[in-house]
């Protein structure tokens, strides 16, 4: 599920975002993003959001 909702949020804030502020090479910034998206989440950002905002739940 993690590389649909990345893909669709990349999409989507490049063409929303990043393109309306930077005319042109709003495709440099982008593949930057994915970068120091897969150099500093190694586990995606859902696991970074998981690790760091950890939920405590019951076991049962």
């Amino acid at each position: 599920m993690g590389p649909i909702l990345g893909t669709l949020g990349l999409y989507l804030g490049a063409e929303l975002g990043v393109k309306q502020v930077l005319e042109r090479g709003y495709h440099i910034a982008t593949g930057a993003l994915v970068v120091l998206v897969v150099l500093f989440l190694r586990r995606g950002v859902f696991g970074f959001l998981e690790g760091r905002y950890a939920v405590v739940r019951p076991r049962g």
